[in-house]
């Protein structure tokens, strides 16, 4: 708002989504302090908010201002080596859709059987791709898994879903 308007008697709040004339939700409340009253998807948005004399009136209104909101949580785009490309001195790589937090050798495990096979976990500094690289030759012919745990989000806190990917080295 332009002004103070210290005879404000409630507030108006309006929100629409970016390049619409129309509005996705209209508020009044006489406290200066508000939140959405259902989830928002993933978009951009802008909000502006007048204040109200005890009719209804308007008193002043600020400008429209905008805000985006991220509603999706990450996902894997990407194993490699996968099938015949494993070798038992592989190098794991797992490419994620966007920047992600939390990856370490608690939420990435490699697996033969229940013994965890120890590993370097690194993160790239995009925060896109992790790679993991077993300390010690990985046996051909038998069975390990790749353990993706809870505790990995976006920057939004979105979590990853968790997930196992079981493979055998040719």
């Amino acid at each position: 708002m332009d002004r103070d308007t210290p005879d404000a008697a409630a507030y108006s709040f309006e929100r629409r989504a970016v390049g619409s004339n129309g509005i996705d939700e209209s508020v009044v409340t006489r406290q200066t302090a508000w939140a959405p009253t259902g989830p928002l998807g993933t978009g951009s948005f802008q909000w502006r908010v007048s204040s109200l004399d005890t009719s209804g009136n308007t008193i002043a209104t600020t400008d429209w201002r905008g805000y985006t909101v991220d509603a999706t949580p990450p996902t894997i785009l990407k194993r490699k080596p996968e099938g015949s490309g494993l070798k038992p001195t592989s190098t794991f790589t797992i490419t994620f859709s966007e920047r992600v937090q939390g990856v370490s050798g608690k939420t990435i495990k490699l697996m033969f059987g229940k013994k965890v096979v120890k590993a370097k976990v690194k993160l790239n500094k995009s925060g896109t791709k992790v790679t993991i690289d077993p300390k010690k030759r990985l046996l051909r012919g038998k069975p390990y898994t790749m353990k993706i745990k809870d505790g990995i989000t976006d920057t939004a806190g979105l979590p990853l879903e968790p997930s196992t990917y079981p493979f055998t080295v040719p």
